[in-house]
Formats: C-alpha cells, structure tokens, sequence
C-alpha cells in the first residue's frame, strides 16, 4: 500500500516537531515511525506510545524493511556523496520552513542568501510529486535519509594532521562515515528515547557514572552507554525493567552487558573537593587524598583543615578527597566499616592527627580508630598546640611535621602535595610519591599496551628519594592485573626511575684494546663496605638518573646529557654523543636504561689517566679510571671482576666492530 502512511503523515510530522532536542534527520525517521506505528496498529498518532517506537528501534534492519515496503518512491534521486546528502537535507529543511510559514523567514536577507536552495526546492518537488504530493514529498525524506552519513573531516584526523591539513576550509568538509544518515539518525534517536524512559521508570539515566557491585567486573566503574529492554513481540512494545546496562569502563575503553541487579549509581561528587564518611562510597577519581586520623568525632579542628584545604586545592589536576574517619552523625564507625577504614588508611597521600602513637603501633591516647601511624610517618603531619617531650622526640626522629593551628597542618599538607595527579580506578589505590616517579608511568603503559589495566593495589616499599623528597626513589608494590580475557592475577613489581649511561672510549685497532671510562661504586650488594674489607669496587659506567615524565620528549634530554657528561669529568660537545637505545634493567624491575657512547681523543682518554695518576691509585668512591675491555674480560675469578656481566655486554655492544 503505497499511500498507507499519508493519512498520517502531518499528524505524525507535527508530533516530531516537538522533540527539538533532534535534528532533521532523526525527526523525519522519528515521524516515519509514529506513521508506521499507527498505520500497522490502528491507532492514531496521538496514541503512539514511545514504548512502541523503541520497540521498532530494536530491530534497524527489520525497520528499515518495513519502511522500503511502504515507501518504493523514486530512489534514483538518493545522494551518492556526502555533500549531496547534506545540501538535500537542507533543502527538505527548507521546504518545511516554506510550507510552515508561506515563506523561508519572512527576512528578505536570508531570502536572497538562499534563493538557489529555494527554487532548487521548488524545482525538485517535481521529481517527487508521484500520485499527490504529500506522498511525494515523504519519498523525497526517505530518499534522504538513504544518503551516506558524514563525519567532519577534522574529526577523523590527528593532532598533527590537523595542523598540516587546512585544504577542507574552515568548517573542515565531511567525510563518508560508512554508514547511511537512517542508520545513523537511528542510533542517535535510539539514545534520546532512553534518555527519556530510563527516569520514567526510576532507572540511572544514560552517561550516568555506575559502579559495578557482582559479577567478573565487581569493582570497576564507567559510564551507562546503552539499555537493552524487555520486550513484548505480542504487542510489540518495549517495557520495564531493563534487562541489561552496557558500561562503559573508565579504566580500558570497552564495553560489557551486565545486569542491574550488579550496579549501582554513584553519587555526584563534587569535581574540585569532596568530604567522605566512613562508611560512604569513595570517589572513583581523584588528584588527592587526605586522611583526618583524629579520634574525636565532629572535631572543630576537623572543620578548620577541611575548609583551609578545600579554600587552597588547586582542582587543575582533579578533585582533592578528605577522609573523615567517623560517621556524618559523628558517630563511630561500626565494625562492618572495617574495611573503609583499612582502604582510607592504605590509599589516603597524606595524614593528618591530632594524637601521636605511644608505645605500640597503631595505638593513640584516646579511644578511636586505630591507624598505624608508626608505619606511615613520611605522610603524616601531626596537628599538637603543644606537644609534649615525648611526641617531640618521636616526631624528630622520624621527620615528621608538627603544627600548632589546623590552619598550619592544612598549609603543610597542601605543599606536600602540591599540584596532586589525577589518578582513576585502580590508579587511586596508588600514593603520590610511587605516581611521580617515572618508572611507575612507563609501566603502566605498557599494561595498557598489552590491554591489561590495574585493578588494585597495595605499596610494599617506597623511600623517598633525597633528591626529590615529594617522589619514591624506588618502589614495589603488589598488583592486581586484568588480562583482555578478564583474568586477574596477582604480581609483584618492582620498580625505579630510568637511567642514562654513557660509554666514553678510546677506539684501537683491535677492539680489545679499546680503553673504556668507568667509576668506582661507592657501595653495592657484591662490594663489602671499605671498612670490612678490601677496597675494590665494582666498576660502572658514568650513570644519571632519567626522573621525570617531563623529560620524554626528545631523543634523549639535554639535562640527563649535560649531568653525564659531567660525572664522567669531561669537557666535550653534547653533539658528540649518540644513542645505543633503550632496554629495560632486568626482566625484575620495570625501568629502563637509555645507553650513549662517545669515542673520546687520544687527549681526552690521556688526561683522565692522568688524574687517575694523580689520586695515586687509591680506590675513592667515584674516582674516575680507565680500562682496556681485554682487561674487564679477563678476570680470573668473580670476586676479581671489575664490571658485572649487564654493564660488560653494552659495554661490548658500543666498542665491538658490526
């Protein structure tokens, strides 16, 4: 029946009109819908429940069938390019306008502007009129609809391809996207529509933050991306509740199924600054965290820090959290809290108390929650007005702050953590020092590039390096991994920043030879301190540590440079130096160590066998020597060797002949 959807065919146009939230093409397959709707159930459009209009929805394909059965207009006319489609789009846009007010815009401006498209509309009319012309123009939007879909230009392109490509103009062109514009107004008209009955029927909405509470993925959270309904073939209609929610995670960007029984909206946390309660869902991101490990509830000085620390938060690298370790009525925390409190304690960056340990660790002065402070004096600041001798000497010895005002134990905390580091997921569970070292992003990094994220995770080991009091300078911690196939395991990782090494050497004849600068160690595991026994130390090559993320831009960076160069007492051009690349430590620890070499002169290799000389061959820590290769090859015995076998073998890489 050709012309069943005409009797229809306004009321349902009208009623798709009203939705302004859509463009024109997601309206017209909206009124297409509504027409079939009514014609197939009898009913009018009025009547038309949007459960039935999701129902058809389901299924594109079959829709799209039912829609080509009705409508077998002149399909000659469908766009064959992108830019056809959408200037055929504007024109039905502008017949709607044209048989809604009897003109284009009533402005005589715009008239002229779009006189062609105008009588182009009136023109093609023609093509579409068939038996009448109500029919012929609802061919002309199924027509439409049949063209490609595009994508702008500068959406499918790089950052560096944007900046090279400016041929498209400045609205960046359309490209063809794969699919037609029905397919793609149908998807979009698809997400409206949930986003309508999801509320109506009590359920999160769509782009709600969820958190998954059962199943494989328990514990990790994303974003509602789409509803799957329970349907009723019958009457053919979509209806509550919903059968699944597909999550999108944060942590990797896939998608699974999972039912709504196993998740559950999160709260809408503030995105600067957040207070949380024993016993309250932590926020799935933040750039920083603080523990108040007082023990008396609903403390004024509580108050006092959560206001300085929430006035002074810079938010650029996300939200700071405050861990209150009592309940919002003030109450304390009942023993199913347990848990919460261990994680508070475990993932907070920074402490602040009221109370120091005495004797006994964990233990405070008053009856509270018991946190091992002893354990966690390098993130603790103490907040005592006036401290007795006993908290002055613990505090000493172990370096921990003590401030007299909440005010200060809050300005103390805020430079220590100074711009924090937007962290999610398992991410969170991981403290500042260990995010800020290097090491630790290369690592993950890799996780992420074999499809594995971090679930969870628990700090081992982490000193603070002197150099840099606000980073670990080595750390291990025990992770929680999950494979692509959902598989969790559990590993230890041990972990550093990188080193740059250089290879200074004397090229000969025959590579053996060859004379290689090398330091003395000032102590390591095979070397006995000189006090307990002989003075030889394992030799090493010149080495800097690689510390900052800053620093990975470039081949290899200018201050890493400068600082070997520097350790190995030479006086050269940096131009001079080339890279032997990277390669991790050892397949234990996860760093890297990024290799140089420089072929020195005969006066450069003589002048520092000459200050050799001049120490009078004793073994000071750092000294620098000079070796031949055949002598670091030829040790007797191990305790004789003067390099370890890793140092020998990039040492052979950079003076062996290719």
């Amino acid at each position: 029946m050709p012309n069943s959807l005409v009797p229809h065919w306004e009321s349902a146009v009208a009623r798709a009109r009203e939705q302004r939230a859509l463009d024109g093409g997601e309206r017209d397959v909206l009124a297409l819908i509504l027409a079939l709707v009514a014609e197939e159930d009898g009913a009018a459009v009025e009547d038309v429940s949007l459960w039935s209009v999701r129902y058809r929805l389901g299924d594109p394909e079959q829709l799209h069938q039912a829609l080509s059965a009705l409508l077998p207009g002149p399909l000659d006319h469908v766009a064959t390019t992108v830019a056809d489609g959408r200037q055929e789009l504007k024109r039905i846009r502008i017949d709607d306008l044209i048989d809604e007010h009897g003109t284009f815009t009533g402005r005589a401006d715009l008239e002229d502007l779009f006189t062609k498209e105008i009588e182009a509309v009136v023109r093609d009319r023609g093509a579409f009129v068939a038996p009448a012309p109500l029919e012929g123009r609802i061919w002309r939007r199924w027509a439409a609809l049949q063209a490609p879909d595009g994508v702008s230009f500068e959406d499918t392109l790089t950052s560096e391809e944007l900046a090279v490509h400016d041929a498209m103009g400045r609205d960046g062109g359309y490209v063809a996207s794969g699919r037609t514009v029905f397919e793609h107004s149908v998807e979009r008209l698809v997400q409206f529509l949930d986003r309508l009955l999801l509320p109506a029927v009590g359920a999160p909405s769509l782009s709600c933050e969820m958190l998954v509470t059962g199943g494989v993925h328990e514990g990790r959270s994303g974003l509602l991306n789409a509803v799957a309904w329970s349907v009723d073939d019958e009457r053919r209609v979509c209806c509550e509740p919903p059968v699944s929610f597909t999550i999108r995670f944060d942590d990797r960007y896939g998608t699974a199924d999972i039912a709504p029984a196993d998740v559950m909206p999160l709260p809408q946390w503030d995105r600067g600054f957040s207070v949380v309660h024993a016993g309250q869902l932590m926020p799935m991101e933040w750039g920083a965290c603080v523990l108040l490990a007082g023990p008396e509830p609903d403390a004024s000085w509580q108050h006092s820090v959560i206001t300085v620390l929430e006035d002074g938060w810079p938010v650029v690298n996300g939200r700071l959290v405050v861990l209150v370790p009592h309940q919002v009525d003030g109450q304390k925390p009942s023993g199913e809290q347990s848990a919460w409190l261990r994680d508070a304690y475990a993932w907070a960056d920074e402490i602040i108390s009221t109370r120091a340990p005495v004797p006994g660790a964990g233990a405070l002065h008053e009856p509270g929650p018991a946190f091992d402070l002893e354990g966690a004096s390098d993130r603790l600041i103490l907040q005592m007005a006036m401290p007795n001798e006993a908290t002055r000497q613990w505090a000493g010895q172990r370096a921990v702050p003590v401030a007299p005002t909440p005010a200060d134990a809050a300005a103390a905390v805020l430079k220590r953590l100074g711009r924090g580091w937007r962290r999610q997921g398992g991410v969170r569970q991981v403290r500042l020092p260990v995010v800020r070292n290097y090491g630790f992003h290369q690592w993950r990094d890799a996780l992420h590039q074999a499809g594995r994220v971090l679930d969870a995770a628990t700090i081992d080991w982490a000193p603070r390096d002197p150099r840099r009091p606000e980073e670990a300078s080595w750390w291990a911690i025990t992770a929680q991994v999950r494979d692509p196939d959902e598989l969790v395991t559990q590993e230890l990782v041990v972990g550093r920043n990188d080193v740059l090494s250089l290879i200074a050497f004397r090229r000969r004849p025959v590579w053996t030879d060859s004379e290689v600068v090398l330091l003395r160690h000032p102590l390591s595991i095979s070397a006995p301190p000189p006090i307990t026994g002989p003075t030889r130390f394992p030799l090493r090559l010149p080495t800097v540590d690689f510390g900052g993320p800053l620093h990975v831009r470039g081949e290899y960076p200018d201050e890493g440079v400068s600082a070997l160069i520097c350790e190995a007492g030479l006086v050269i051009d940096r131009a001079r130096i080339r890279s032997l690349g990277n390669r991790p430590e050892s397949g234990l620890l996860a760093a890297q160590r990024r290799t140089f070499y420089l072929e020195l002169t005969d006066g450069e290799c003589e002048e520092l066998q000459a200050r050799r000389g001049a120490c009078d061959g004793r073994a000071v820590a750092g000294a620098v020597e000079v070796h031949r290769v055949a002598d670091l090859l030829s040790s007797p015995a191990a305790r004789d060797a003067l390099v370890d076998w890793a140092t020998l073998g990039v040492i052979m890489r950079a003076v062996v002949p290719t």
